[in-house]
């Protein structure tokens, strides 16, 4: 059975407490969507679908001084995406956009 493989990123969660910076473990061959659901199950996005539907996650450049949201159903994979080790995500949920 192959080894899985498993890239190091960090993680910015945002809420109305303020934010807090995280290292987490990820598989290397998952594309976006398992990627949300990954950030999901590990506890960084809440479980409730309004929630769940509201959360944005951004890939933060440092070399461009930019945010790209990312998981937005388009299938792509991590390196599609320029997700490599080290990358920086941010994870911001938007509750104002239900109503």
């Amino acid at each position: 059975m192959a080894e899985k493989k498993f890239i190091d990123i960090w993680i910015t969660v945002a809420n109305n407490y303020g934010s807090s910076r995280i290292k987490a473990k990820i598989p290397r061959d998952i594309n976006e969507v398992q990627l949300k659901a990954c950030l999901r199950d590990l506890g960084y996005i809440p479980k409730y679908q309004y929630s769940y539907l509201c959360t944005k996650i951004f890939l933060n450049s440092v070399e461009r001084n930019t945010n790209t949201e990312i998981c937005i159903g388009d299938y792509r994979s991590l390196t599609e995406l320029g997700i490599k080790e080290g990358s920086n995500i941010s994870i911001v949920t938007e509750f104002e956009e239900l109503f």
